[in-house]
């Protein structure tokens, strides 16, 4: 079956403008203060999440929670790396320009040096971490209610600022998809952990036990 080169042109030319017509009208219905929006997109930032499970690890770890509160954060820090790695290698090969429709009191904080837009680095992460802990068995339904809720929110503001187009949020959804199949594939820290002979924990416990010289 022969495909005509310029017929796809078209038709990403328009599914473009679409994307480009309905992207703009969500980000002139925004009701929401700016304030809001930037706070919601804040919590959804990657370095804050290549942060954050590192200490919540170790408070687990210090109270004496069950190993799969640890195997969570470890998973959760896991699956934001690969979802950093991703984000910028799917960016530096689509190179789409973001939207330059918003207005200037929408963008004067929080803004970043990342240019590109395709695809939302914020929804894939969100949505990433949703699914984690849509799979996690310690996790109640409240639980995963209110993280589904907050990767909407983190997705939506994204448009709401005018910093992403619609498309940009499909893709990063598409990106977290991929990344959680890789985490089920996979099975995560908790895998890799079983090619270690011991725990970290436990092999410094037993240090300490056994009379290590210098401990």
């Amino acid at each position: 079956m022969d495909f005509d080169y310029f017929d796809m042109e078209s038709w990403a030319d328009h599914i473009s403008a679409a994307d480009f017509r309905i992207s703009q009208r969500v980000y002139e219905s925004s009701s929401l203060s700016c304030t809001t929006l930037h706070l919601i997109g804040l919590t959804g930032e990657g370095w804050l999440w290549l942060l954050l499970p590192i200490p919540l690890c170790l408070f687990y770890l210090s109270l004496q929670y069950p190993a799969s509160y640890d195997h969570l954060w470890s998973n959760l820090y896991l699956v934001n790396l690969i979802d950093v790695v991703m984000i910028v290698l799917a960016k530096h090969l689509f190179q789409r320009q973001r939207p330059n429709y918003q207005a200037t009191n929408k963008t004067a904080v929080f803004v970043g040096p990342d240019k590109h837009s395709f695809p939302s680095g914020h929804t894939s992460r969100a949505w990433s971490i949703f699914f984690i802990v849509m799979t996690h068995p310690e996790c109640k339904w409240s639980t995963r209610c209110l993280t589904m809720m907050w990767a909407v929110s983190v997705s939506a503001s994204r448009v709401f600022l005018g910093r992403h187009y619609v498309g940009d949020l499909c893709g990063g959804f598409c990106l977290a998809l991929i990344n959680a199949m890789l985490y089920r594939k996979t099975g995560g820290v908790t895998t890799i952990l079983q090619l270690i002979p011991a725990h970290p924990q436990f092999v410094l416990s037993g240090m300490l036990t056994s009379g290590v010289p210098g401990l």
